[in-house]
């Protein structure tokens, strides 16, 4: 067993297979329950959202933070209809939409579905743990090239 885990790619196939796994179970995790997490940096109010198989970010430039304050919360999804996550999202443009337009504020969402992270780490992983190591080469063969 300990000649399985000699040379980088095994490890690093461990490793890869570690963030396969923990991505997949936050993919699961989002169909039943969103966590959004607020905070404010550098003058933006920003959210990062696991909700409904997607990682999403929403980014916003606001004179009025309070509407946003910080912190964590996990919201149980229902099974169909609209998640308060999905209101709250909802409440988020409409606020935004009621500001000044002159105010400067700006508003960004990016998303990113789970399976486009899980997937490729899964395949990779299988990739460096399942290939065959290449033979070492003897000092008599390294000296040559």
């Amino acid at each position: 067993m300990g000649d399985f885990f000699k040379g980088w790619r095994r490890k690093a196939g461990l490793v890869t297979l570690a963030m396969a796994m923990l991505t997949a179970t936050m993919w699961l995790r989002s169909e039943l329950v969103t966590d959004i997490w607020t905070f404010t940096f550098a003058d933006r109010v920003h959210q990062i959202c696991l909700a409904r198989q997607n990682i999403r970010w929403l980014g916003a430039t606001l004179e009025n933070r309070a509407y946003f304050p910080s912190g964590w919360e996990s919201i149980t999804n229902p099974l169909g209809g609209v998640s308060r996550w999905e209101k709250k999202k909802i409440e988020y443009v409409v606020f935004l939409s009621l500001l000044d337009e002159g105010s400067g504020a700006e508003f960004r969402e990016w998303r990113l579905s789970f399976h486009w992270l899980a997937q490729p780490l899964t395949l990779l992983s299988a990739w460096l743990l399942l290939i065959r190591p290449r033979p070492a080469k003897s000092a008599k063969e390294s000296s040559r090239a």
